[in-house]
């Protein structure tokens, strides 16, 4: 009867599955991660245009107005007791950089705008036409510094989603990062093996004949793979390390050794995508971050006594580069040839560095490159049938575009970028797991890549690579709440309506309902930096009803998991 009434006071799934209830409920995705996810992922697959205006940027942009707010009244309402003391400071540049395309919006009066640099043409053809001049902002293309402006909603919801996350979740995030990754990977493929006319090239305007991914410019795409690369080495190190011994093969965990197989198989497949974008700048700095692949291992404290992470990296890399040597080294070759583009990539760098310097201090405003540019170009200079969209060196164009401040922030980042990496590689937090330093220490490198990809291309104008790089840029900043260092589950293991004041429950109902959330608060007991389970015995730490432990057995291995109530009897 006692029983009887005990599965009417609780479900029946609680006291027959309740410990594989339990972990599902901990491990229940929260509305922030949910969130977060979206963006990310509607930015991968969306925002690979070279330029703002598609119907995909568009969509994304809407998507992401809701998801912004909902993730900023979360921040909004975060305790500031529990902030890390680099949050605010992130925050505040993260803050500034979308205050400044705004600024550039307000419009100001004739007094003020005509004596601003490069504005004497302007109010020579309100002269002409006879019309009083009106209030006109800082920015030369105001409709252009509208969608620069709302270009900044997906990686602005990115960033402040991924810095509200729990390390737990930051994981689980990395991974849906990496698999998206692989798809985009396995698309760029299946482009250059369809041709030209795939149809699995989703931009009209596009590279026809290298692979682009969900991209619409093949340099782009070939970002993303170099990023992704190093998320997944960060993984195959962890699971490499984490194994078991590798000099006893019985030891080694099948799970676990089929998912090195697959990390290390997916580092195989983005070089080999990274080929055929036939992307020298991406190929460059998949290099540069192969030797970042090869630092993650080596700095890694527990591969001190077993170098096999860094073998196994190691030998995966060589076997794709002798495919690679093999099947794309004459296509790569073609792009070393006389290369029109790539002469004018010195022209275009002179050219925006002189148009900068004319519009200090307050720059043209985000977006008017291409409406600014042909006023500095010399007629020798002009490519036929080519017109510069972009000045394929972002610091210049950011320059340009923004003024004095722009430059200002930049030089911003990069100290606050310069003192969190050397935290995360030198002075590591000590109480997060070891895949979270190494997903940080990943997460560095690819922030470095990217800007110096940024030199010589423009990588950051896409909805899809800002995304990523807010991403990254999360990763280096503790988690808002500490509790996310050590998530704690336990205190969330059971849903608040399972539980029950002390006294009230049935040892059938507590044993069901209480085994799990204590194995699962000794579980979170253990050092996080280990990689494995705690040294000690099944049972300890548990609290057992008296009567239990007058008759337990000497030895705690002799213990097994209470079931329907039963006391834990000695095993013959």
């Amino acid at each position: 009867m006692v029983l009887f009434g005990a599965l009417r006071e609780h479900p029946l799934a609680v006291t027959v599955g309740g410990l594989v209830q339990t972990k599902v409920w901990a491990r229940r995705p929260s509305l922030l991660f949910g969130a977060t996810t979206s963006m990310l992922i509607c930015s991968l697959l969306l925002g690979g245009g070279t330029h703002g205006g598609f119907l995909s940027d568009a969509i994304l942009e809407l998507l992401a107005i809701p998801l912004f707010l909902i993730l900023l009244s979360s921040l909004l309402s975060a305790s500031s007791g529990e902030r890390d003391r680099s949050v605010p400071f992130a925050l505040t540049l993260c803050l500034m950089i979308a205050i400044l395309p705004l600024v550039q919006l307000v419009p100001l009066p004739p007094a003020i705008w005509q004596t601003l640099p490069q504005r004497d043409e302007i109010r020579r053809l309100f002269e002409l036409t006879g019309t009083p001049p009106p209030w006109l902002p800082l920015s030369v293309a105001p409709n252009a510094t509208w969608l620069s402006a709302l270009s900044l909603l997906p990686p602005m919801t990115v960033f402040i989603g991924v810095l509200q996350l729990s390390y737990r979740e930051r994981r689980e995030l990395s991974i849906v990062v990496v698999i998206v990754g692989i798809a985009s990977a396995i698309i760029g493929l299946l482009q250059v093996a369809h041709g030209p006319s795939s149809s699995l090239r989703f931009f009209e305007f596009t590279n026809q004949n290298e692979g682009v991914g969900f991209f619409a410019n093949r340099n782009h795409f070939a970002a993303l793979l170099y990023v992704v690369v190093l998320y997944d080495a960060a993984w195959a190190t962890e699971l490499a390390i984490t194994a078991g011994s590798w000099r006893n093969l019985r030891s080694l965990q099948s799970s676990t050794l089929a998912l090195l197989t697959g990390s290390l198989s997916a580092i195989m497949i983005l070089i080999a995508a990274e080929t055929i974008t036939r992307s020298r700048a991406g190929l460059g700095l998949m290099i540069v971050a192969m030797f970042g692949v090869f630092a993650l291992p080596l700095m890694d404290r527990r591969s001190a006594k077993d170098s096999t992470a860094l073998k196994l990296i190691l030998a995966a890399t060589i076997v794709v580069l002798l495919l690679a040597v093999q099947f794309t080294l004459y296509r790569f070759l073609e792009r070393f040839a006389a290369d029109s583009l790539q002469d004018a990539i010195s022209i275009f760098a002179h050219n925006t560095f002189m148009a900068a310097l004319a519009y200090l201090p307050f720059g043209s405003g985000f977006g008017s490159f291409v409406s600014v540019y042909p006023m500095f170009e010399p007629p020798k200079d002009v490519l036929a049938n080519t017109f510069a969209n972009h000045a394929h060196n972002d610091f210049l164009e950011v320059c340009l575009e923004g003024g004095a401040m722009a430059v200002v922030l930049i030089i911003l980042f990069i100290a606050w970028l310069v003192l969190r990496a050397r935290q995360i590689w030198r002075r590591p937090p000590s109480d997060v797991r070891a895949i979270d330093v190494l997903l940080q220490r990943a997460a560095s490198i690819a922030v470095c890549l990217v800007m110096a990809h940024s030199f010589v291309d423009y990588p950051l104008r896409t909805d899809a690579m800002m995304a990523v790089f807010a991403f990254c840029c999360a990763f280096l900043v503790e988690p808002l709440g500490r509790g996310g260092i050590r998530e704690p589950v336990a205190a969330n293991a059971v849903p608040e309506r399972h539980r029950s004041a002390p006294g009230r429950q049935s040892g059938a109902v507590a044993s069901a309902v209480d085994y799990p959330r204590k194995a699962l608060e000794g579980a979170n007991e253990a050092s996080p930096t280990a990689g494995s389970s705690s040294a000690g015995t099944w049972g300890d730490g548990i609290e057992w009803p008296q009567e239990w432990r007058n008759s337990a057995p000497a030895s705690s291995k002799d213990l097994r998991p209470p079931i329907g109530g039963r006391a834990p009897k000695r095993v013959p």
